[in-house]
């Protein structure tokens, strides 16, 4: 019997250690980062605010997205999305993209009005759950 009770631990060990580990290395290789900066993009295009919600962490939501509009762009098509090194003191959870769109814009906006072509940087977190959120948008970085 304390035999018994011996592989039934044992057994129990391993599967929580598998657990814990499968666990762990789906974080290995998160989703592509540039993926979701144009599948954020491609929304946009059409104006689908909810859908390019997704994209984003809660506090972007909350301090660029409007009344029809998302950092004074009221849609963008992506025209280019490079890699961008990001500055060595950003966490190692970051990922930087250099974008250059083509829009309308929001009479508003601190954006150029005579063109309908904005260049700007965006900032993308790693979360907890291995998913790769826009975090950020800046003119300069």
């Amino acid at each position: 019997m304390r035999r018994q009770n011996k592989i039934i631990k044992t057994f129990y060990t391993i599967l929580i250690l598998m657990t814990v580990i499968f666990a762990s290395a789906s974080c290995t290789q998160p989703q592509n980062a540039e993926k979701v900066v144009k599948g954020f993009f491609k929304e946009f295009e059409t104006s689908n605010f909810d859908q390019m919600k997704q994209y984003c962490t809660d506090s972007f939501v909350k301090d660029y997205f409007h009344d029809g509009d998302v950092y004074s762009i009221k849609n963008a098509t992506l025209k280019k999305c490079d890699k961008y090194q990001k500055p060595s003191d950003y966490a190692d959870n970051l990922e930087c993209y250099y974008v250059t769109v083509s829009g309308e814009i929001t009479d508003n906006s601190s954006l150029d009005k005579d063109s309908n072509e904005y260049s700007f940087f965006i900032v993308l977190e790693n979360n907890d759950n291995c998913e790769w959120k826009i975090q950020n948008f800046y003119s300069g970085l």
